[in-house]
């Protein structure tokens, strides 16, 4: 196999390592609808969407801090919080 070879086979492999979402450390500020939250990000407001069901969106109070992990597409998979024990 050649190295071009090697690089191709790369870009082909769809299988993602488990836990290499993208992380950003944001503000939650609110539901912005169904599917999109209110944050902000160095002082800046935007919105993100996200993916249902996020079981720990309805626990989340605005101004609260959290670490959202983000799928390739741009959606919240999973957010992370300091204060917030997981459900079982």
């Amino acid at each position: 196999a050649s190295a071009d070879a090697v690089h191709q086979s790369a870009l082909n492999n769809k299988a993602h390592i488990k836990g290499a979402h993208t992380q950003r450390k944001a503000v939650y500020q609110g539901q912005a609808g169904d599917d999109r939250m209110k944050i902000t990000e160095d002082g800046k407001p935007s919105e993100v969407p996200f993916r249902a069901p996020l079981r720990k969106l309805d626990r989340l109070h605005p101004g609260q801090e959290v670490v959202l992990l983000m799928d390739d597409a741009g959606y919240v998979m999973e957010i992370t919080t300091p204060d917030l024990s997981p459900t079982r």
